[in-house]
């Protein structure tokens, strides 16, 4: 072997070598919003969720550093659009649609899917959106709602009644003070459950369009990652990590 082809050799090691600990040395800043069951946070110290397991895992695989800042849901978008954070656990474009020239999105890794859930003694029914014309829905305070069930908000066909979280609005159903809730079944089953609620009080009225895919938004400052992060996903979707973090 030639000199050169030598030189070539060792230059070309070095440089693997130099972007493997780059990648192993990243410190990430990533958003932790309260979403249970994916995201929960207790208000002092304590993290947990869906989310936070898979944000564990994805840091272990790849030997970085995830740097978990709690924070409200738009101080969250403030400081995502500053470039004052790295990384969205859990986002979808049509979330986010307004910074689309600031993001990049990884694989998706769960589905959500809203419905509209009214109590057992109403006859609050739908097929269309337009049937829920003039009534009251609870919703989740600094979330924008995409499909048609946005486009009715937005435009008053139906009043929406924002709360910090789905319990409150479950308590103001139960109470009659609102016409339903607009909730992911997830979150549904987990705010019944903290509630000690009977599911047997309430129905389902109306399915918000198809499933959601939620997949982890990084700031196009990161782009790069984005390989690693869509390949550690893959794996974790395939050995079924993340369905049993979901079913746990």
């Amino acid at each position: 072997m030639s000199h050169l082809k030598i030189l070539l050799f060792i230059f070309i090691f070095i440089q693997i070598f130099l972007t493997s600990r780059s990648f192993a040395d990243k410190s990430l800043r990533v958003a932790f919003t309260n979403w249970p069951p994916y995201q929960i946070y207790d208000g002092k110290t304590r993290i947990s969720g869906i989310v936070f397991d898979v944000l564990k895992e994805v840091e272990r695989r790849l030997e970085i550093k995830l740097h978990l800042i709690k924070l409200p849901q738009n101080r969250m978008l403030t400081y995502f659009r500053k470039g004052e954070l790295d990384l969205e656990p859990a986002a979808n474009p049509t979330w986010r649609s307004a910074y689309k020239h600031l993001s990049v999105y990884s694989i998706p890794y769960f589905q959500v899917q809203h419905v509209i859930y009214v109590r057992e003694s109403t006859e609050i029914s739908g097929n269309y959106v337009s049937d829920f014309k003039d009534k009251t829905i609870g919703t989740k305070l600094g979330y924008n709602y995409d499909l048609s069930i946005g486009k009715a908000f937005n435009n008053g066909l139906i009043k929406r009644k924002d709360s910090q979280q789905h319990n409150t609005s479950l308590m103001l159903l139960k109470a009659g003070r609102i016409d339903g809730i607009l909730v992911d079944r997830q979150e549904l089953r987990y705010w019944m459950n903290k509630l000690n609620y009977d599911s047997d009080n309430y129905k389902e009225a109306y399915e918000i369009g198809p499933s959601i895919d939620v997949s982890m938004r990084m700031h196009i400052s990161q782009s790069e990652l984005l390989p690693k992060i869509n390949q550690t996903l893959g794996e974790m979707l395939k050995n079924g990590f993340v369905d049993r973090v979901i079913k746990k």
